[in-house]
């Protein structure tokens, strides 16, 4: 691919901005900075882009062609997210548009990961638009600096959690942790939040719950409950927009790995930027509470979906699920195992952009690990969808090194099982009850069902899509599948249930071969 020419030179082709808005890109302070001109419409986007050493992007496009910007933009942002990107818009209708469209375009452009972003009108002079740029790129080049220590600061708070001992391994079940072992802990987690603002130091625990002002925020109704809080529905006062707030209470925070979690989380979330990944906002904290601000991915789960209808159409299923896949195959690619995917973290809005009106995230990090870190770690998820491996893991004596990418590859298999065929198919096929809990056992149960010659396991397959999904009338309810249908659904769920993580499908695998179904469909 050949690289694109860094802006001192002027080598780049103008193709909306005139000669005196080029010269004054070239002359002002940004010359370190890369220069991309976004294609129109009737031209192919580059699908890969060397940018090797460049200290930034500058995109250049004209606001009327969003349908080319934004997806450019989108692209740029995903695969050099770790250089800073600012995009330069110019209107050059004839009628100028007017300010919501301008701001709705800016709001696309934030949300495809753009760090800021500069409108230019026929009004602006020369040395305004050279002090503008100027102005910007320092702002986003400050972001970034003050980004980089934050991180530099959570090593240094991490190596000093790695110095304090697990409650659970220090101290006999049900016995106190002794008052230095306390003072260290507490020490720690009021450290890791010292690099976030405090909304309201003298709010008690009391006080937070439906009502309560969060900086420009209400919390209204709660809609998710956890082990150390809740997640609250919350408005913006004078706009209205809608977020989710996750507010954690202190006291309930218990150990060494509850705090990880809880940190990792968050840090891990500043770093994926996905339209199928729920986005983080911002982080404050009061003196009892952790608050996490989140876009407000739904009001429903898929597994409220699933519920409501017992099992989803075919089409539904590559349409959601397919979503689902390119969120976690983006995960891997930028290094992170979710480690924790279920039906239950997959929230569902109505979109009408997508094709079948819905939008799924993925919700929840709390258990997720950057893949350098991830083939020796505790067993993590949540029955059924835990991978064999992660089971035989359990057993006394045995050290846990699996590939986490797989494992989440074994759980989205898992969701599509039950999305094709209703809750708990995983648990019908090997007689579980409806509350199996994890167990060296069950994994040895697991291996011993889907190890078998894949013959008996794809005919064990068909048999349940078969007779889930069997012929049934009024309702609206799904018909019998045909034979080719059966098939193809199978041929996913034998590359998800290898038991060999080395043979299982990536994701990329998965993604790949979901779209294609869906394309047929």
């Amino acid at each position: 691919m050949k690289p694109v020419s860094p802006m001192a030179t002027g080598d780049f082709q103008a193709k909306f901005f005139d000669e005196e808005v080029l010269a004054t890109l070239n002359g002002s302070r940004v010359s370190p900075w890369y220069h991309l001109c976004v294609p129109r419409s009737d031209e192919e986007s580059p699908s890969t882009l060397w940018l090797d050493g460049t200290k930034g992007i500058i995109i250049t496009g004209d606001l009327a062609d969003r349908q080319s910007l934004v997806p450019f933009v989108e692209g740029v942002c995903q695969e050099h997210s770790h250089v800073p990107v600012l995009v330069v818009l110019r209107d050059s209708s004839a009628a100028l548009a007017s300010h919501d469209a301008i701001l709705e375009v800016q709001d696309q452009l934030y949300a495809a990961g753009s760090d800021d972003v500069i409108v230019m009108t026929p009004v602006m002079d020369v040395e305004s638009l050279r002090l503008s740029l100027a102005m910007c790129v320092r702002r986003v080049e400050r972001r970034r600096e003050e980004h980089a220590m934050l991180m530099k600061r959570v090593q240094e708070l991490q190596r000093d959690l790695n110095q304090l001992p697990s409650r659970s391994r220090t101290t006999p079940q049900g016995q106190a942790q002794g008052p230095q072992h306390n003072k260290l802990f507490w020490s720690c987690v009021h450290r890791i939040m010292d690099g976030f603002p405090k909304i309201d130091p003298h709010m008690t625990a009391d006080e937070m719950g439906t009502g309560t002002r969060l900086g420009s925020c209400v919390l209204g109704d709660v809609i998710g409950e956890g082990a150390f809080g809740s997640v609250f529905d919350a408005r913006h006062q004078e706009t209205g927009d809608a977020f989710a707030i996750k507010v954690l209470t202190k006291t309930k925070i218990q150990d060494l790995a509850q705090t990880r979690n809880i940190w990792r989380e968050f840090t891990l979330l500043q770093r994926l930027r996905h339209p199928n990944i729920v986005r983080l906002i911002g982080v404050a904290h009061t003196r009892h509470h952790i608050c996490i601000k989140m876009e407000f991915a739904g009001q429903s789960t898929l597994h409220e979906a699933i519920v409501a209808t017992g099992r989803l159409d075919e089409e539904d299923v590559w349409d959601l699920l397919g979503q689902v896949a390119v969120a976690l195959q983006y995960c891997h690619n930028v290094g992170v195992a979710h480690r924790d995917v279920k039906h239950e973290n997959i929230a569902l809005a109505e979109d009408e952009s997508m094709p079948r009106g819905t939008t799924a995230k993925l919700i929840d990090f709390g258990l997720a690990l950057e893949v350098s870190k991830a083939r020796a770690e505790t067993p993590c998820g949540t029955m059924p969808f835990a991978a064999p491996e992660i089971l035989k893991g359990l057993r006394p004596g045995c050290q846990l090194t699996c590939d986490m990418k797989a494992t989440d590859v074994w759980a989205h298999g898992v969701v599509v099982l039950d999305a094709l065929c209703g809750l708990g198919q995983i648990n019908r096929m090997l007689s579980w009850p409806e509350n199996v809990t994890q167990s060296a056992e069950k994994g040895d149960e697991l291996f011993s069902f889907f190890g078998r010659e894949r013959t008996e396991v794809e005919a064990s397959l068909l048999d349940a899509v078969r007779e889930r999904r069997g012929d049934e009338t009024g309702g609206g309810e799904p018909s019998r599948p045909s034979d080719t249908s059966c098939s193809a659904m199978v041929e996913l769920l034998l590359g998800a249930f290898q038991v060999n993580p080395e043979c299982r499908m990536t994701m990329e695998e998965v993604n790949e071969w979901m779209a294609s179904q869906g394309d047929e469909d």
